[in-house]
């Protein structure tokens, strides 16, 4: 009997997930709580001594983890061991495969099914912020707000107070803050950031600087000087094979560094395909029914409708574009294009010495110049579910990973063979001293055992970045390594607007009226954005326009899209200036 009420339940999932777009983000009522162990601990909190247990202790945690296809084992692990050596804990492993989407969908089945969680989900994207709450709420997860309350987080202080300085102490009540269900008031997951400046830029544009050279051209800064650059990268064969194979411009139209299409939007409006929404005076908004957003569909139709850029852009993957940029049979045939250096670029590939990073566009409308960068994320993704008999130690554990040391051999892999501390004397890579000399740049990149390739933890790539001697410039990871900073520089040169909307924390009830909507509404502008910019829809057209706003309007666009949005954006607000 139990076992067909479990097959019930996960049929009865399955069925809500289908209709909720597959998401794995959504909220999840369920009609059977678990039983989660009471959390205790001291006043004094843990003083961070090592290690962790004792002998005769219990010394066993499982690790829920979704499978990186990088890493080849996970037990045999050099990062895993030396987590044991360091902390005395057992660990054991639960392996979700698939995506972040399907491991949540496995996570769920399990709930529902009544099955044996493992003790920690690491780094768990698969369910989203949302759905942990409310499995925090319904007792599957833990509150981890007594722990954090009673000075639990030594390391996560410790990494903070190095990180961010005098900033630490607002650094830590934003992780905070934006963690706490609205409601019941509890904190279900491990808070952490991972403050990437070199990775912030959301868009990472290239033009091929030997093309510019061979043709005596500037490289562009407004709209009409781009325009000009492209037709002669189209007319002039810049790579000299006699071929008209030249492809002006280039990128994937679907998020990412690799969008092309979302760094031109931004020469006329700020436009962060992560975010959505924008802020003026505390009120949110959304560039997809504004006249600037019109007049960049109308520019970037005109350059299609020319050849300038290419329609592969509509349909490509980021796997054949990064064919393109590094050269077919020994031909380099893209002008400009898009990606972002540690993707785009094959190590030790030629392409590194001929694409150069373009600057964002100048303003085109008033609204507009930029490029977006991330807001440092804040990643709500580890728990410790109601199936762990000592949570006080898991909390420790977790709390010990946030440490530099631990940050640095999950990043970067095994300490004296992929990485070793750098005496201080060559510089890092946002212009500072480097704390550390990065020996196999391919470890993260590459199939190995030498780490878990996860990086979502507290520390900071602005203070650990790898060391780069600036004196050899033939060196491709050298080349990499100031490609990336320029495109950094360029990025802050442009500036961002006043008032930011990055995360906010949904009631159960906002965020159902917002994803209820959200969904069809992304897919019914990112259709008519490629529509748009191909000519399919006219954006020159009023009645075409107005009948898209009209569509907008009528699939909920500012009642249900936006208005819980600026809800949650106004509570984050009262919350942050209490």
């Amino acid at each position: 009997m139990k076992k067909w009420i479990a097959l019930f339940l996960c049929a009865v999932l399955l069925l809500g997930l289908a209709a909720c777009g597959e998401t794995t983000d959504a909220p999840v009522n369920t009609d059977t709580p678990a039983s989660a162990p009471e959390i205790t601990g001291t006043e004094e909190g843990w003083d961070g001594s090592l290690p962790l247990v004792q002998p005769g202790e219990d010394n066993k945690l499982t690790i829920g983890i979704t499978t990186s296809a990088n890493v080849t084992d996970y037990k045999d692990n050099a990062y895993t061991k030396w987590l044991e050596e360091q902390t005395g804990v057992d660990l054991e492993f639960v392996q979700f495969s698939g995506t972040a989407k399907d491991a949540g969908t496995q996570v769920s089945l399990m709930i529902a099914a009544g099955e044996e969680l493992p003790d920690i989900l690491w780094s768990f994207a698969g369910v989203g912020k949302t759905q942990g709450e409310e499995y925090g709420v319904d007792g599957y997860f833990l509150d981890l707000k007594p722990y954090f309350d009673e000075g639990w987080n030594h390391y996560q202080k410790e990494s903070l107070n190095t990180l961010f300085g005098d900033e630490a102490n607002a650094v830590y009540h934003k992780l905070m803050d934006r963690g706490i269900e609205p409601v019941s008031g509890g904190l279900y997951d491990y808070p952490s950031m991972e403050e990437v400046p070199l990775d912030s830029p959301k868009y990472h544009t290239w033009i091929n600087q030997q093309w510019l050279d061979t043709l005596g051209l500037e490289a562009p800064k407004t709209i009409d000087e781009l325009h000009d650059v492209l037709v002669a990268f189209r007319d002039q064969d810049p790579n000299g094979n006699g071929k008209k194979d030249e492809i002006p411009m280039i990128g994937v139209a679907d998020g990412g560094s690799y969008d092309i299409i979302s760094y031109l939007i931004n020469a006329f409006i700020f436009y962060n395909y992560s975010y959505h929404y924008n802020v003026t005076d505390g009120k949110l908004w959304a560039p997809y029914d504004t006249d600037e957003y019109r007049q960049a569909l109308i520019t970037i139709n005109q350059f299609v409708s020319e050849g300038l850029i290419s329609p592969l852009t509509w349909t490509q993957t980021n796997a054949e574009m990064k064919s393109l940029i590094n050269g077919l049979d020994g031909t380099y045939v893209c002008g400009v294009t898009a990606g972002h250096a540690d993707l785009a670029f094959e190590f030790g590939n030629d392409s590194m010495f001929r694409y150069v990073p373009l600057h964002p566009l100048a303003d085109e409308t008033g609204r507009g110049g930029y490029c977006p960068l991330s807001d440092f994320p804040l990643r709500y993704t580890t728990r410790i579910t109601c199936d762990c008999e000592n949570p006080d130690l898991a909390f420790k554990f977790l709390d010990f990973t946030m440490s530099q040391e631990s940050y640095m051999r999950q990043r970067w892999g095994e300490y004296g063979v992929d990485w070793e501390w750098s005496d201080g004397s060559k510089p890092g890579n946002l212009g500072g001293t480097a704390d550390f000399k990065l020996l196999n740049p391919t470890q993260f990149s590459s199939q190995n055992a030498g780490s878990w390739h996860a990086v979502y933890t507290v520390a900071s790539e602005k203070y650990y970045e790898y060391e780069v001697d600036f004196s050899d410039l033939t060196d491709w990871d050298t080349n990499r390594a100031l490609k990336l900073l320029q495109n950094y520089q360029n990025a802050l040169d442009a500036g961002q607007p006043d008032e930011m909307f990055t995360v906010v924390a949904y009631t159960a009830d906002e965020y159902e009226r917002r994803t209820d909507v959200a969904s069809d509404l992304q897919e019914y502008i990112k259709t008519s954005r490629t529509q748009f910019c191909n000519g399919i829809l006219d954006p020159t057209d009023d009645a075409t326009w107005n009948e898209y706003l009209d569509n907008l309007k009528a699939m909920h666009f500012y009642d249900d899209w936006i208005e819980p949005a600026q809800t949650a954006y106004d509570r984050l607000q009262e919350m942050s200036n209490s």
